[in-house]
């Protein structure tokens, strides 16, 4: 999305008027498809990034199960040696 100078004067002029609270019917309209735009551009540009994260996210899960997996059979071998060495004595 281009937006430009004058979009960006026009939203800020409009933004104005809604602090104020001289915004006309046909002003909001117009700030609503302002809006709209800039959420519009906003949703493209972090796509990418947030479809990286999930991807990076279920990278980190699938890691997380491992090593509890490893951890799980650490502590039977752990708990089998400390039998074997109770019943050596």
């Amino acid at each position: 999305m281009d937006w430009t100078d004058e979009q960006q004067s026009r939203f800020d002029n409009l933004c104005e008027h809604e602090l104020v609270g001289i915004l006309t019917g046909v002003e909001q309209q117009e700030l609503d498809m302002l809006m709209a735009v800039l959420i519009e551009a906003a949703d493209e540009a972090l796509l990418p990034a947030i479809t990286r994260l999930q991807h990076e996210q279920g990278v980190l899960e699938l890691r997380l199960q491992q090593r509890q997996c490893g951890n799980e059979e650490l502590v039977k071998r752990l708990h089998q040696q400390v039998k074997m060495m109770a019943e050596l004595r």
